[in-house]
């Protein structure tokens, strides 16, 4: 039977009512107990003009012996009664969660969008006209592959068609695009692609877009030097999720929080063992190199690792997690390396929250 609102509405009452009141005498406790202290640097003047609590307010935001329980009660209070987390995460159905930024498409993010296409497609010509090829993974969101667990979650009316809009924006200009969407929905059903408590995919979902990647890249590779690779599965791991952290349950956290998710540790090497000792060295350059962001750059998702074995090449990884892939291409465009040693092809992942974000390039 499904419980009346009405009984939420009083239980969330009764549970803020007792929070207010264990705060109240919590911090009663802790005025008392540093009493003397304060009282050496206030006077009744003091604390009617505010002197007296500037003096106070640092002590008592330090070293308030409630803080940690305070954060903890209204935690549990947000993610039990009303399933929601902090400022950062939204929370669906089935211990999924979503990273917020995937459903901010503010003020300014068309002009955005539109400035960062047309960056992608400067990107593409200058590298066009220098013989380079350009093969862009476009990643959608996590929330866009798994729609069916967002619940009460409603996916803002300009982000609804944002994937198709960018992909055939650009697909116009006659940009090698990979449709990891498309790829991503027609394997949902067999495998789970992107965590449920992290922002990014699993190693299986980053696989999928590998093999997609290397179907878009086989005629453009197909004279580059040649290098067996195999993926072994090393064990398993725990993953506490990075949107774990925006739902603060303390003591609760076992029972009422959203389980790790278990991912495979897979180990990619080159079959016969050897590197090439020249790209070990330095003395050439990679053919085929990734630029990204923690999708790529993370090792637990290995997805460079399928890469090199999908492509059967060896791939040179300079994606960066917390650069965006606007500023690691920007900043690769702009370096030494580009200039003396230029690759042959370049694989640019890109999740599609960052086109409507705000870039400035420095180096295009």
């Amino acid at each position: 039977m499904q419980r009346e609102p009405r009984s939420n509405a009083h239980f969330s009452a009764f549970f803020l009512l007792i929070f207010l009141l264990a705060a109240f005498l919590m911090s009663s406790l802790s005025l008392w107990q540093n009493k003397d202290e304060a009282a050496e640097e206030s006077s009744w003047l003091s604390i009617f003009k505010g002197e007296w609590a500037e003096v106070f307010e640092p002590k008592f935001n330090k070293e308030l012996a409630h803080a940690d329980t305070s954060k903890d009660l209204w935690g549990i209070l947000n993610f039990g009664v009303y399933k929601e987390g902090r400022k950062g995460v939204l929370v669906g159905q089935d211990g999924w969660l979503y990273t917020a930024q995937e459903f901010d498409y503010s003020k300014g993010a068309q002009a955005y969008a539109f400035a960062n296409l047309e960056y992608i497609r400067n990107v593409h010509f200058m590298l066009e006209k220098q013989g380079i090829d350009l093969v862009v993974a476009l990643v959608p969101a996590k929330s866009r592959v798994y729609r069916e667990h967002l619940g009460s979650i409603e996916m803002p009316h300009m982000i609804e068609e944002a994937y198709n809009r960018y992909f055939y924006d650009l697909r116009s200009y006659n940009l090698n695009m990979v449709n990891l969407d498309q790829a991503f929905k027609a394997h949902k059903s067999q495998t789970q692609l992107f965590m449920k408590t992290d922002t990014h995919w699993t190693p299986e979902g980053a696989a999928v877009a590998a093999q997609q990647v290397a179907a878009k890249t086989k005629a453009m590779a197909a004279q580059l030097q040649k290098t067996e690779f195999e993926t072994t599965v090393q064990g398993q791991q725990e993953v506490e999720g990075d949107l774990q952290k925006f739902i603060p349950l303390g003591p609760m956290e076992d029972t009422m929080g959203p389980e790790n998710d278990v991912i495979a540790i897979t180990e990619t090497a080159p079959v016969d063992g050897q590197a090439d000792e020249d790209a070990l060295f330095g003395s050439v350059g990679f053919d085929v190199v990734l630029i990204g962001t923690s999708y790529s750059a993370d090792p637990r998702w290995n997805f460079i690792g399928a890469l090199k074995q999908e492509m059967g090449t060896d791939v040179l990884n300079l994606a960066k997690p917390g650069y965006g892939p606007f500023n690691n291409m920007d900043e690769f465009l702009g370096s030494q390396t580009f200039e003396d040693q230029p690759p042959k092809l370049i694989i640019w992942e890109i999740p599609e929250r960052y086109v409507h974000t705000r870039f400035f390039p420095k180096n295009l």
